[in-house]
């Protein structure tokens, strides 16, 4: 159906953004030296914002034409004005960037204690072996980080099945459908068509995907756990 595509697509752009963004700024602040505790603050504070918040001030803000801030700056700019959330082929990276906006600086938080738990003598190895930022990053940073990864991806796509309040909230699926998720398929069936049956059937499906990969991510930590 279109909602199980919208799903795949929000998986797709979850992972190029959500998956991506919380791992290069942990990188950028793991290299800050002054002002730590403000970064981190920076970083930090969206996630304590309330989500339905986020998603009607995202919304405000990317209203089409003039009548949205980010549209009136580009105008001035000499850009636009372009239709956000009602372009089909824009709306979905565009929810997806405000969740990012939203939940990627735990994420963050958490890879830079995992950053910092790296042991510098491999740094040092690294610079003896003639090596600089790129072969640091690639021999000591991956392979670090490369279990945490690994389940942040597993999350990831927990997450993703469970998308409904940022869409419901900024465009209520729309526009054509075009960023209904399956998790608003079961909301509509139940409460908006009365079809209880095909709800549940749907509820199903998605809770079948979200234990399977729950599963999966428990046996990664538990692997990760007996090597630790």
């Amino acid at each position: 159906s279109n909602a199980a595509l919208n799903t795949l697509r929000y998986g797709i752009w979850s992972i190029l953004l959500g998956l991506l963004v919380p791992i290069i700024t942990a990188i950028l602040l793991n290299e800050v030296v002054h002002a730590k505790g403000f970064f981190r603050f920076g970083i930090y504070f969206p996630c304590m914002v309330p989500g339905i918040f986020t998603s009607v001030m995202w919304t405000i803000l990317l209203e089409p034409d003039a009548q949205g801030m980010l549209n009136y700056l580009l105008s001035r700019l000499g850009w636009g004005p372009f239709q956000f959330l009602q372009d089909p082929s824009t709306v979905i990276p565009i929810i997806v960037m405000t969740m990012t906006w939203g939940a990627s600086g735990s994420t963050a938080i958490l890879y830079l204690a995992d950053l910092q738990s790296v042991n510098t003598s491999l740094y040092e190895a690294v610079e003896i072996d003639g090596g600089g930022i790129l072969q640091k990053f690639l021999y000591v940073t991956v392979p670090h980080m490369s279990g945490m990864v690994r389940m942040m991806f597993i999350m990831q796509i927990i997450s993703v099945l469970q998308v409904f309040q940022q869409p419901f909230t900024m465009t209520g699926g729309g526009p054509n459908g075009a960023s209904e998720t399956l998790g608003m398929v079961a909301y509509n069936y139940a409460f908006i068509n009365n079809e209880a049956g095909k709800s549940a059937a749907t509820s199903v499906i998605l809770g079948g995907g979200i234990m399977i990969f729950s599963m999966v991510y428990m046996n990664f930590k538990k692997k990760d756990d007996t090597e630790a």
